[in-house]
């Protein structure tokens, strides 16, 4: 089941485990997915562990307790959880059963753990993408792009388009205020020509990037060129999604399936999932 250890058992885990700390407080600070008593009990736990018990962080009881916390959460509001919580609460439990093992298996366990989960995720995300007809004909991105959920930032560079997205997103709020009827509609002003192009072409774009992701990770997560891809792939989803929560995840998930010989990578994936997480909270 284990990997072949490495030499030094937790040496190398203090970065993984300080930057998962990071995105764990980031998510029970900011998120209203989690009831207030699961959210109190969640920052208990790892202020305690932070404060009191620096090196508890290297046991698996704490990261259970959030993997549990994680998990009661989705079933408490099982229709209103957002991807980065269900994949937070598979990194924290990744990190049980990797600090659980035998200490010269750890860093080697945790790192076989994140690179599947990364498959995992990637092979979803394409599946899910493909059959879904509403993404792949462009119709979902172009609903998004029109009222500035995707590609906001880009869209500000030209006032007009920024502008147009902030009116459609109030309409949108206005009507969704209204409990329309179910026949009822609301129009609005394309922010870009050929919008229904631009949906298709970044629709396919993004299932391009996912597969990708799937296969480097699938055949090669040894490689360096996996890593710097999956740190474009979520620099690139920062400026054009800007799911801050979901994309520290995403580099938490990067650090701890990358080897302690990249250590470049390493530090460029922390900082990454620091950087994403503060965006979150602010």
């Amino acid at each position: 089941m284990f990997a072949r250890p490495l030499k030094k058992p937790d040496s190398e885990l203090w970065l993984d485990v300080a930057a998962a700390l990071v995105v764990c407080l980031a998510y029970v600070v900011m998120t209203e997915r989690l009831a207030e008593d699961l959210r109190t009990l969640s920052r208990v736990v790892l202020f305690a562990a932070i404060l009191f018990a620096p090196r508890l962080t290297l046991s698996w009881q704490p990261w259970a307790a959030m993997a549990t916390i994680l998990v009661v959460g989705v079933f408490m509001l099982p229709f209103d959880v957002p991807n980065h919580h269900f994949v937070l609460a598979y990194v924290t439990l990744a990190l049980a059963i990797a600090l659980s093992a035998p200490e010269t298996a750890r860093a080697s366990t945790l790192r076989w753990n994140a690179r599947w989960l990364l498959v995992a995720i990637m092979g979803f995300a394409t599946l899910h993408k493909l059959i879904s007809p509403a993404f792949m004909d462009g119709s979902y991105l172009a609903y998004v792009l029109a009222t500035g959920g995707f590609g906001a930032p880009v869209l500000a560079l030209c006032h007009a388009c920024g502008a147009a997205a902030v009116q459609n997103a109030s309409l949108v709020g206005e009507f969704r205020a209204a409990l329309p009827a179910s026949d009822a509609a609301v129009m609005l002003a394309a922010p870009l020509p050929n919008l229904a192009v631009a949906g298709r072409a970044f629709a396919w774009a993004i299932v391009a990037g996912e597969a990708l992701l799937f296969l480097a990770f699938l055949v090669a997560p040894s490689r360096r060129v996996s890593h710097i891809f999956l740190l474009v792939f979520a620099a690139t989803l920062g400026v054009i999604r800007q799911e801050f929560l979901f994309i520290s995840v995403l580099c938490l998930l990067g650090l701890l399936s990358c080897s302690p010989r990249m250590v470049w990578l390493r530090r460029a994936y922390a900082a990454a999932a620091l950087v994403f997480a503060a965006g979150a909270i602010s």
